[in-house]
């Protein structure tokens, strides 16, 4: 399993990308993984402790 944190520009966490966000909402779809943009796959709100 692998994720990646997506910050905003004070480096707070905007959202998370992870692997099963590409495969579901990019590869399996078809989407073409060079035009889609991580802002849009990546799940968001996240909640931190």
């Amino acid at each position: 399993m692998g994720a990646i944190v997506v910050p905003d520009s004070k480096s707070a966490p905007l959202g998370i990308l992870t692997d099963r966000d590409i495969v579901v909402k990019v590869v399996s779809p078809g989407k073409d993984p060079a035009s889609t943009g991580v802002s849009i796959v990546m799940t968001h709100h996240v909640t931190t402790l």
